[in-house]
């Protein structure tokens, strides 16, 4: 009654070995009658094709169209069930979203290739994960981006209309090429593919928010994300970091606290409640937030921004360091040149800092696209060196 509900569908499935069992049964919930039951046997592999037989049955039962993509066919592909066990446990891995989580999820996307190397989707999750493996300065981009854009292109070759591809595709056009018109496009047509992916309509989003800076219809999108799945921590990630680029600072620390709450070790919910702690002028709690972060997971990410925070609040002998921090980090790992930018920003170095972006534009960062919207590159919008390098970057110009 709440929800305007007139059927509830409720179902379970069961499986032995190869073999799966499907029990659905629809009810009308005025009256609790059952208004259809059914049972159906297949092997684990025609999965796809159960769940549309399933679709069909209750769309008759009901006498309504469901929006079931017509003239969108997906192509039937028989799953291998150990393969599509690997792909599972590769979702759960991405979901992390912290280094360990992209490394490992990429060894199961790989190894689900391996037993199936026909699976199209676990192309376009592995192509995703190097892009933010890249993003978030766990990989260099120089090594992620040439295997993300191989297993993209791989992902549509075996399924042009599979809606995961073009959004990953969107992806790399975006971060990766710089090509902001067609990477709205690929991501516009993986919303139309897959409209109940919540990452399609996410990841539209963020690039709606960072780059058009079209604040309402990224909450749209967002919007649409969390009804489809408002567990999500992906959804939950992208609805903070759009509040924070919305400067909605105050909802973007509560809504991370409340993110944390659910899901204690997401690195990205404790990278927005510190930043916008920050932009709130609320120096302890971005302190506190970023000394945690850092002790927790140990990135350059976390150190670089606990830097920006010392040195905003005048601590700059922390602040520095925090340099020598990331210093002593490269010697066994990557660290992105655009984390010592930060740093200097908050010692108020401003050529240094400009010095260090530039390095990052060498690195072809993909961080550098979110200087139009992110507040803690306020201080340097004056400078006609800000101008020039959004102008490089293909940004429009800043108004």
């Amino acid at each position: 009654r709440e929800l305007g509900v007139d059927y509830v569908l409720e179902g379970s499935v069961r499986r032995s070995e190869d073999r799966i069992r499907v029990s659905a049964q629809l009810i009308h919930v005025t009256d609790q009658t059952h208004v259809w039951a059914e049972k159906y046997d297949a092997a684990l592999r025609d999965t796809i094709k159960t769940q549309s037989e399933v679709a069909e049955a209750v769309a008759a039962q009901m006498r309504i169209v469901l929006p079931l993509e017509e003239g969108r066919p997906r192509r039937a592909h028989p799953l291998d069930p150990d393969a599509y066990e690997t792909y599972l446990r590769g979702l759960y891995y991405y979901g992390w979203g912290e280094p360990d989580g992209f490394r490992k999820a990429i060894e199961c996307f790989r190894e689900t290739i391996a037993k199936d190397p026909a699976y199209a989707p676990a192309y376009a999750r592995m192509a995703l994960a190097h892009i933010f493996s890249a993003f978030f300065g766990f990989a260099r981009p120089a090594d992620a981006y040439p295997m993300a854009q191989a297993a993209a292109r791989k992902a549509l070759e075996l399924d042009d209309t599979l809606g995961e591809a073009h959004t990953v595709l969107g992806r790399f056009r975006w971060f990766h090429s710089w090509d902001f018109a067609t990477a709205q496009v690929e991501l516009e047509r993986g919303v139309e593919l897959a409209p109940n992916d919540p990452t399609a309509h996410w990841s539209l989003a963020i690039f709606l928010s960072v780059i058009r800076e079209d604040q309402d219809a990224a909450a749209h999108q967002i919007a649409l994300a969390r009804e489809l799945d408002p567990l999500s921590i992906g959804v939950r990630l992208a609805a903070g970091w759009r509040l924070y680029f919305a400067r909605h600072h105050e909802h973007a620390m509560q809504y991370s606290r409340e993110t944390l709450g659910m899901y204690e070790k997401s690195l990205h919910a404790w990278y927005v409640l510190g930043l916008a702690a920050l932009a709130q002028g609320s120096f302890a709690e971005a302190t506190a937030t970023f000394e945690q972060a850092v002790q927790v997971f140990g990135d350059p990410f976390s150190a670089a921004w606990l830097g920006l925070v010392y040195g905003s609040a005048g601590e700059h002998e922390k602040a520095c360091a925090m340099l020598g921090w990331l210093d002593q980090a490269a010697a066994g790992r990557h660290v992105p040149a655009i984390c010592r930018a930060w740093i200097h920003m908050g010692l108020g170095n401003n050529d240094a800092a400009f010095d260090w972006l530039q390095k990052a534009y060498s690195e072809h960062d993909a961080q550098l696209l979110w200087m139009r919207v992110t507040p803690f590159y306020d201080p340097l919008r004056g400078e006609p060196r800000f101008q020039k390098l959004i102008a490089r970057l293909n940004l429009p110009p800043i108004g």
